[in-house]
């Protein structure tokens, strides 16, 4: 804003430059300003994310899956000590040491085995609260979905789930010049994902959702992993990041996120919403889904609004059944804790931090709670900014909560050891 009165004072105002060609002083005056206004905006544009010390009490209740809360400590110690490369994580205004980190993982580690009824964290922790220019927290939830699909194409399956092609490389947009190469529509922080062409030497953007899953650009290049009987259950997949899928033969296979198209993410369910299919007191997952189901022909022009696509890898284990401690890996390369794992925007926040989460969401008459500790090790697609995602678990339960739950006025607090 205060440049563009700067530029209208000078080009409109003949007058304004021959008082700065003929007075030096009027002429320092003006560049001091400029100056200031200038600063005065870049402070504004990188502000973004602040946590600020929270000194009054934080009193909480013991988890009540506190091997969960375990679980995903002892994950992301052994993520931190294997990744000699890392040290310090990055949280808004904050960088903190991953010595802290871990120290402050460890903490909470030793309070869960006192096995406390209720606590005040303040006591313990320099606790800090998240003020940033975006308004409150938004609490989304995901899961990973357990759906029906074959290794061998059919009539019945007959949609697939691609694994990475090997020509699919990443490039490092902070390496160069903003003018050299321009980050267009792409919201990745640090990389955009291109296909390369060796033969002719040309890199160009991997295809859309469209491109992929119908018009067939991948289609009979070996990528194939395995056939789904449903596109809006595939689609699900690829929102929710992973999951299992269950065979004829009756055993269960898991499949991990491997990366993704660098293609804008955008919501089905507001684009939906605009065009008046779903009204928007009834969105949810599962509307959306039925709302496919019933018509079919809508398919391909409602899922390629969302031109973002995400690649997979199989473990090559086979499962009779499936336990919480099976969850699929998030984008730090290791499982996911169901109830403890949140996802975060790896372009503000690096992943590690440890928080407790305190929000509630209110649908067709039920109340939900999450009140948890819970630790940053996953990203998504949508999760832009002061978004966050809760990972819930496996199955239809997991599925039925997540498909639901939205909490506009969560409470995010950074737990770090003093």
């Amino acid at each position: 804003m205060f440049e563009v009165l700067f530029i209208t004072f000078f080009t409109k105002s003949f007058f304004c430059i021959k008082i700065l060609r003929d007075n030096k002083m009027v002429r320092k005056i003006l560049i001091v300003i400029i100056s200031i206004l200038i600063s005065s905006c870049s402070l504004v544009k990188e502000e973004g994310f602040i946590f600020k010390k929270r000194d009054k009490p934080l009193v909480v209740k013991y988890p009540s899956s506190p091997n969960l809360v375990k679980l995903a400590i002892k994950r992301q110690i052994d993520y931190f000590n294997k990744r000699l490369n890392i040290d310090s994580i990055k949280y808004g205004n904050l960088k903190i040491d991953k010595g802290r980190a871990i120290e402050s993982l460890e903490l909470l580690d030793s309070l869960l085995e006192s096995n406390f009824i209720t606590i005040d964290l303040n006591k313990y922790f320099d606790v800090y609260t998240l003020d940033d220019l975006y308004g409150k927290t938004e609490v989304t939830s995901y899961y990973s979905p357990i759906y029906s699909g074959d290794y061998e194409k059919s009539d019945r399956y007959k949609w697939a789930l691609y694994k990475k092609p090997e020509n699919l490389f990443y490039i490092n947009t902070e390496k160069f010049d903003p003018n050299f190469l321009k980050r267009g529509r792409v919201r990745s922080a640090s990389k955009v994902a291109c296909l390369v062409d060796f033969e002719s030497k040309r890199v160009d953007p991997v295809f859309s959702r469209n491109g992929i899953d119908f018009q067939g650009k991948l289609s009979g290049k070996g990528l194939e992993l395995i056939y789904f009987d449903s596109y809006p259950d595939i689609f699900s997949f690829h929102i929710q990041g992973g999951g299992f899928v269950e065979t004829p033969d009756g055993k269960i296979h898991k499949f991990n996120y491997a990366g993704k198209n660098s293609r804008s993410y955008k919501s089905l369910g507001k684009y939906m919403i605009e065009k008046g299919l779903i009204s928007r007191d009834s969105i949810s997952m599962q509307t959306i889904k039925r709302y496919l189901n019933k018509n079919p022909e809508t398919i391909e022009e409602i899922c390629s609004v969302n031109e973002s696509y995400v690649f997979y890898e199989k473990d090559f284990k086979v499962y009779n059944e499936i336990s919480n401690s099976m969850a699929p890996k998030g984008s730090l390369g290791f499982p996911v804790t169901p109830e403890t794992s949140i996802a975060m925007d790896k372009k503000h926040f690096s992943g590690g931090g440890l928080f407790f989460l305190d929000c509630s969401d209110s649908y067709g008459g039920e109340d939900y709670t999450v009140k948890n500790f819970v630790i940053d090790q996953d990203t998504g697609g949508a999760i832009i900014k002061n978004h966050i995602d809760f990972y819930k678990g496996i199955g239809r339960r997991a599925g039925d909560f997540s498909g639901k739950f939205r909490a506009k006025n969560g409470k995010l607090y950074l737990l770090l050891k003093p």
